[in-house]
């Protein structure tokens, strides 16, 4: 079949004379882009290699990156054109019925299609052009955003990244989003550090501006997909082997064979797929495993296990694994975790964490993951472990999914770019062994922050890494042009610049200040006598819900043992009560606190080290969700502060400026009915979202809620079931 990059010869076509389309020439043959229609408006899109004055005879400068063209109707057409990247075209076989709506409409990427495609560098020159085997949506998350992430697979294997590798050539590649990304540069900063840290598995990428049947996408990334193959992770393709395995047995259909369900030494459930003959080798080829999320709600995997601490775990490769495959991998992994555990010792086998993980490998991809501040990171899907064949040691897969990373945290707990990224979990567990600490050290002294400050934030290049403003420039325009058509979702967990502008002067700002803090906390802590990194936890407080952030400097792996909240000064009408908060940890696998400084919400604590080896802290803050209000001989301060009140809602306090009787009144009165938020806690309809019991008891009526809050839902626990944490200043009591 001719594809639609092969139709006609080099001309130029305005379709219908309204600019509805135009038609590039491209090799020999032509590209055809459509016109979009925005807010009642004709928009045109263009690639960097279009020739737009031959297309747009006196088109206008109108500034701003546009240009103004009017049809011979009278009717204005907008242009953008791209700078500096090659453009990707995806074309449909059956763009009527397989459309790209076709492969959108679908939750699971159910929807597969077969098309074409072509890119062409931004001189004009056709760089690749071929068919699709087939062409279907990728992602968890990312997938439910309305700018889509795509994976194509090619019908012939072929480089497309131009790298001039033969390793390089693959079938299969990626087109990631970035759709929570004002900068769209997060995922390809960690790509390329990844490679310029010596991560050689580490996917290649590339910026393009995607068309799909015609129709400008945006900005995308073009990368590697993560897969058992010469190029990307290097080893034995299981796959490969189980089908030549069961084609010998006569099975080769193995979708249709069923899942079953085992349990691993350690009696956690696996699945597997019945019927697949193993020839009895079980190390035979690479397992490629990717860490899924807690409650499995991320799997699409038919092969998977659970691990001792209820996380999932799926197969990637081998994607149709027998029952004893399945087992012994879930034993291995299992076993090289509770090494881990064991500060780096295993009492059941005696190996130690340099036999069970690659260190070097993993201490430079939990680099990447704490300067990212990466949400996902050895927490999420798309972490990944590697056995190859005939090996007992584990190996990381290549960084992956920066989506949630190189980001301040919206609720403050990363201010400043200052905290370990994770409280539990793998990270932890490795950064207790002290192999595992020694070699993040070294990497991040002599490799890593380097890296950072004389190329990523200086004026150096390396092999693959970049200066933060270099990459901006290079997709500048498209950036432009990314940008009219989407804009960045939101995460509410994240703090977000205005603009685009304002979100690359947050991003070098973040890169700064966290490269910074992890100098000390790596280098200068572990050269002044510290072993590893500070880690730290949340303690929850009674009501309102709060967070205090407690950081031990040295890192030393800590448990809380007592916990004792009072009241220390009791609330009046011109101040809040003052809680005391006394605390004792001890230290556990062999640490000790000697020489420690405690830090508690950002600020350095006195702590008293008690004869049996634990510390304690005795700290105080403000209450600020109570101070005494009387209203007609009831106290309505759990529900209204007219301080905060008069913050909420400037207008309505603007009438009651000389009348604070009048402003309580009138937030009785009215401000109940409607919602009104009364002092720093306490709304109805926030209650009534995280405690959905009350709906049938009191209805939607919001007045009912303030009041059944005084009489009973405060001592309830309304307010903790909404699970809302903020960080109180903090000072000693000691």
């Amino acid at each position: 079949m001719k594809r639609c990059w092969m139709i006609a010869a080099l001309v130029l076509v305005l379709l219908c004379c309204t600019a509805q389309a135009v038609e590039l020439p491209v090799g020999e043959g032509t590209i055809h882009i459509s016109v979009k229609d925005m807010w009642g408006e004709q928009w045109m899109f263009l690639p960097a290699f279009a020739d737009r004055e031959s297309l747009f005879p006196g088109a206008a400068d109108i500034g701003d990156g546009f240009w103004e063209w009017t049809d011979e109707n009278g009717e204005p057409l907008y242009i953008l054109q791209s700078e500096n990247l090659r453009a990707l075209f995806l074309i449909s076989d059956d763009p009527e019925n397989e459309g790209r709506e076709y492969v959108e409409n679908c939750l699971e990427h159910e929807n597969q299609t077969t098309g074409s495609i072509a890119l062409v560098d931004a001189q004009g020159h056709l760089n690749y052009a071929g068919d699709l085997r087939q062409l279907r949506g990728r992602g968890n998350g990312t997938w439910h955003h309305p700018k889509r992430p795509y994976q194509i697979k090619l019908e012939k294997k072929a480089d497309l990244l131009n790298t001039g590798d033969p390793d390089e050539v693959n079938r299969t590649w990626v087109l990631l989003a970035e759709a929570t990304d004002g900068t769209l540069l997060h995922n390809k900063l960690a790509f390329d550090l990844g490679l310029e840290l010596g991560m050689e598995e580490t996917s290649h990428s590339e910026f393009v501006d995607l068309y799909y049947d015609g129709d400008y996408r945006g900005t995308y990334l073009l990368a590697e997909k993560v897969e058992v193959a010469d190029g990307r992770i290097e080893g034995r393709d299981y796959d490969d082997l189980i089908e030549e395995w069961n084609q010998n047995v006569g099975v080769t259909d193995f979708d249709s064979l069923p899942v079953g369900y085992g349990e691993n030494s350690w009696g956690e459930m696996f699945t597997y797929i019945k019927g697949v003959q193993d020839s009895n080798w079980l190390d035979a080829g690479t397992y490629l495993l990717e860490m899924e999320s807690p409650n499995g709600s991320t799997l699409s995997d038919r092969c998977w296990f659970r691990m001792r601490d209820d996380s999932t775990v799926a197969l990637k490769s081998p994607e149709n694994a027998s029952e004893e495959m399945v087992r012994y991998i879930s034993d291995q992994l299992t076993m090289a975790r509770e090494t881990l555990v064991e500060g780096g010792v295993n009492s059941r086998t005696g190996r130690t964490i340099e036999q069970d993980f690659d260190v070097d490998a993993f201490a430079r991809l939990a680099l990447i993951n704490e300067l990212a501040y990466n949400l996902d990171g050895f927490t999420w899907s798309s972490t990944w472990f590697v056995l190859r064949e005939e090996s007992d040691q584990f190996q990381p897969g290549t960084a992956w999914d920066f989506d949630l990373a190189w980001r301040y945290l919206a609720d403050g707990t990363n201010e400043n770019a200052v905290g370990v990224k994770d409280k539990t979990g793998w990270l932890p567990q490795f950064y207790q062994c002290k192999p595992f600490s020694d070699r993040m050290y070294e990497i991040y002294r002599d490799e890593l922050y380097p890296m950072i400050t004389d190329i990523l934030l200086g004026e150096n290049e390396g092999e693959y890494l970049k200066p933060l403003d270099r990459y901006a420039q290079e997709i500048e325009a498209s950036a432009y042009m990314n940008g009219f058509l989407w804009e960045p979702v939101v995460d509410a967990r994240l703090v977000y610049g205005a603009d685009r502008v304002e979100e690359l002067a947050l991003l070098e700002q973040f890169i700064t200040q966290r490269s910074q803090w992890l100098h000390r906390v790596i280098v200068d802590e572990h050269e002044s006598g510290a072993d590893g990194v500070e880690l730290s936890f949340d303690v929850i407080w009674g009501h309102p819900d709060g967070g205090l952030d407690i950081r031990v400097i040295p890192w030393s792996d800590v448990q809380l043992v007592s916990y004792e909240s009072t009241v220390y000064e009791e609330a009046t009408e011109e101040s809040y009560a003052i809680w005391q908060v006394e605390m004792l940890f001890e230290a556990r696998n062999g640490m000790t606190f000697e020489g420690m400084t405690a830090i508690v919400n950002g600020q350095e604590m006195e702590a008293e080290l008690l004869d049996d080896g634990r510390m304690r802290l005795l700290i105080g803050f403000e209450d600020p969700s109570y101070r005494p209000v009387d209203y007609y001989g009831e106290d309505i301060g759990l529900i209204y502060n007219p301080d905060i009140y008069a913050q909420n809602y400037p207008e309505i306090a603007a009438q009651f400026e000389d009348d604070p009787e009048g402003l309580m009144n009138y937030f009785c009165d009215e401000g109940m009915y409607e919602n009104h938020k009364g002092n720093a806690f306490f709304c109805p309809s926030d209650i009534l979202l995280h405690n959905t019991y009350l709906e049938e008891i009191l209805g939607t009526d919001w007045q009912n809620y303030y009041w059944e809050f005084l009489t009973y839902g405060h001592e309830d626990g309304w307010l903790i079931n909404m699970g809302y944490t903020y960080k109180p200043e903090v000072w000693n009591l000691m």
